[in-house]
């Protein structure tokens, strides 16, 4: 039968778990509020930059865009969009498995969200 120095002690574990798991946690969020990724076209002409979510945070258009018709630069902007998103998504993966481990539930979902390109706001 535990006495109670075992029950403190087993107590003062478990909030030392807590409190480990409440760091790790701010710490990855921290990590992955500063996730951005950039996607240049192999042509150069359209740039752009999403958060780790996959959400849009800056589009950059050369003059080149200027010498081409609007559905090429249509194109071009959803695929580099495509690719950023998957830059985001390896990053965010990068991140969580560091702080949860590759295969737990938090990383495949912080994982789905960075290539849906929808926020916690959203």
């Amino acid at each position: 039968m535990p006495d109670i120095e075992d029950a403190r002690r087993q107590l003062d574990e478990w909030r030392d778990r807590m409190v480990a798991h409440a760091e790790n946690l701010q710490a990855a969020n921290t990590e992955l509020a500063a996730v951005e990724a950039t996607y240049t076209d192999p042509n150069g002409v359209v740039t752009v930059i999403v958060d780790s979510s996959g959400n849009l945070k800056d589009l950059t258009l050369s003059t080149r865009v200027q010498r081409q018709a609007p559905d090429v630069t249509a194109r071009q902007i959803k695929e580099a969009l495509t690719a950023a998103k998957a830059l985001a998504a390896q990053k965010t993966q990068e991140v969580a498995s560091r702080h949860f481990g590759a295969d737990s539930p938090t990383t495949r979902a912080l994982v789905e969200n960075a290539g849906s390109g929808r926020s916690e706001e959203n």
